[in-house]
């Protein structure tokens, strides 16, 4: 673990280099876009933080801001996507709890937007502090694949209405290349919207059929053919994919475990596969993606095309203070996805300070937008490619 911190440190110091090289002038909240949409997520707080009476398991204040923050954007974003940890869950149980802390979050939410004053479309995947439970292994906690939240995490989807756009993922019949355990038509699918965007949500703690299920599964085939159907597609014009588990750490190597991004191992490198595949299409934008508590956009290694944007930083507790690179400010937000009239994509970071303790219930201040930052089409070869909002 010592070893894992100071290399993701390194990693995110030559991230943050990275993003810092290119960014733009502050964004104008009205006009010049086509379309937008908002990615936030981790907004769980931690067993130790959660008042009496929070059935949600939710860093509320933090939501709510976010949520007014978003009723103020011009032009209203089409969408917003969430990245996974919504709940705390962990239990090792039949689903049970995951049922109770989504019935009250959604509880919440609604009433939320009602105070905000608008509906937008809540697009979400499941991260794994809502899908795994948590078991003692040599007297430590791990996290481990839990089958029986799946069923619970997809009945909700169909019962709030947030699964509105799936259906169409991949199953487990024959062939069956991703070996998949049952059906995953509503856990990892794909939409496109008026604008000519197609969207690619990915479960990224699939449920495969292997005897004990390995962290940071994805149904790789089942992605690749439906992103290649895209790109051939002359309706669509640019693809954007969300996961909680970041594809790699800028700085590190694939994660042969799954337990920090998704799984890449020598008999089955998913995340290598889906880099690769990624940076083999022109209208490929980005990788949206949380898990860790924090920000970063970056060009992933010995990638010249994909981009990832981590945005793990909706409300979860942030990263220890002693943490290298993880320095002072910290900061609660969201991201704004922009599209440009010529076609450019932009991301903007909304910001607000994290107050002490982070899981503060008192009413937090509005998020400020940080200078956007143009992501290139693929093809454009370096950062220094990337061109400035005018």
């Amino acid at each position: 673990m010592r070893y894992f911190i100071r290399a993701l440190t390194l990693g995110l110091f030559l991230c943050l280099g990275a993003r810092d090289a290119l960014g733009g002038d502050p964004p104008s909240n009205s006009g010049g876009i086509t379309a937008s949409f908002v990615v936030l997520g981790d907004n769980q707080l931690g067993k130790e933080s959660i008042a009496p009476g929070n059935a949600s398991s939710a860093n509320v204040a933090q939501f709510r801001q976010t949520l007014k923050d978003i009723a103020t954007l011009e032009p209203k974003p089409s969408h917003i996507f969430y990245t996974g940890d919504l709940v705390l869950n962990g239990a090792d149980d039949r689903g049970e709890t995951l049922a109770g802390r989504l019935e009250a979050w959604t509880k919440a939410y609604r009433e939320w937007c009602r105070e905000c004053g608008f509906e937008i479309p809540f697009v979400p995947v499941p991260g794994n502090k809502d899908v795994m439970r948590v078991i003692l292994k040599d007297g430590q906690p791990i996290e481990v694949v839990n089958p029986y939240t799946y069923p619970v995490w997809v009945d909700w989807l169909k019962q709030s209405g947030f699964g509105r756009f799936g259906g169409n993922g991949p199953s487990a019949d024959a062939p069956n290349p991703d070996l998949l355990a049952g059906d995953n038509g509503r856990l990892t699918y794909s939409f496109d919207d008026a604008d000519g965007s197609h969207f690619i949500l990915i479960n990224t703690f699939t449920l495969n059929n292997q005897p004990e299920p390995p962290r940071g599964w994805i149904p790789y085939h089942w992605i690749a053919e439906d992103a290649r159907k895209a790109e051939a597609n002359p309706r669509v014009r640019h693809i954007f994919v969300f996961g909680h588990m970041p594809i790699r750490i800028a700085g590190l190597p694939f994660d042969p475990k799954g337990d920090n991004s998704i799984l890449n191992s020598d008999t089955d490198p998913l995340a290598q596969q889906l880099q690769e595949t990624l940076g083999g299409l022109a209208k490929f934008r980005g990788y949206f993606c949380g898990h860790l508590h924090l920000w970063d956009c970056s060009l992933l290694p010995e990638s010249k095309d994909v981009w990832q944007v981590i945005g793990g930083m909706a409300g979860s507790k942030p990263i220890g203070r002693g943490a290298g690179a993880w320095q002072p400010p910290f900061f609660f937000g969201f991201n704004l996805v922009r599209i440009h009239p010529d076609g450019r994509v932009g991301v903007v970071s909304y910001r607000r300070p994290v107050p002490e303790p982070y899981y503060s219930t008192a009413p937090q201040p509005p998020a400020s937008p940080q200078p956007e930052i143009l992501l290139p089409r693929n093809g454009a070869k370096s950062p220094a490619q990337v061109e400035k909002q005018p």
